[in-house]
């Protein structure tokens, strides 16, 4: 895909071939740009920002996963200690799970990480221009030393569209709300 960046020449967002990295997306030609996408249902998110890696994930806010996913899908202790507000406690799961996917992709791994062995926790959660800020710590329960180092500390932002759930996390401050596009 060629797209033009604002104020900038065009470039390639391409599919990383071989490797550890296969399948991830990167901007060709200056890699020094991060990029994430996710998709759920009719939506589809971009995110784009100049410097370290930064993760995105949607998922429907229908989610409703038979009970063996919890197990596999969470660390002990993870999804009870997402204590929300009362007009969110009702999409503990899909956000919860749409932060712990966005937060795999900020370390670089996906899902290639043991998802039992790795635990998001909410730290904050304030209202926020779009939708809430979220501030999470990411923890690390084995040594993976193929993965490379984890990301502990996460910021971003979450929100609600249609009926989807909306994460957007990186280890630094958030991208601004312009640096996103949110296809439907």
């Amino acid at each position: 895909m060629t797209a033009a960046a604002p104020g900038g020449g065009p470039f390639d967002v391409l599919k990383r071939e071989g490797g550890p990295d296969e399948g991830w997306p990167w901007v060709s030609p200056d890699d020094r740009v991060a990029v994430s996408i996710s998709h759920s249902g009719e939506w589809a998110v971009a995110v784009a920002a100049a410097g370290p890696t930064l993760g995105v994930d949607l998922e429907s806010s229908l989610l409703s996963p038979e009970p063996s996913f919890y197990e596999e899908a969470f660390a002990p202790g993870e999804l009870s200690a997402w204590r929300l507000p009362a007009e969110l406690a009702s999409l503990r799961t899909p956000l919860a799970w749409a932060a712990k996917e966005a937060a795999l992709k900020v370390w670089g791994v996906g899902l290639r990480a043991p998802l039992g062995a790795v635990g998001l926790f909410m730290e904050s959660l304030q209202p926020g221009a779009f939708g809430w800020e979220l501030e999470a710590r990411l923890e690390v329960y084995r040594d993976f030393p193929r993965l490379g180092p984890a990301p502990s500390q996460l910021r971003g932002v979450l929100a609600t569209v249609d009926a989807s759930v909306f994460v957007l996390l990186e280890a630094r401050a958030p991208a601004k709300e312009s640096d996103w596009l949110l296809f439907k």
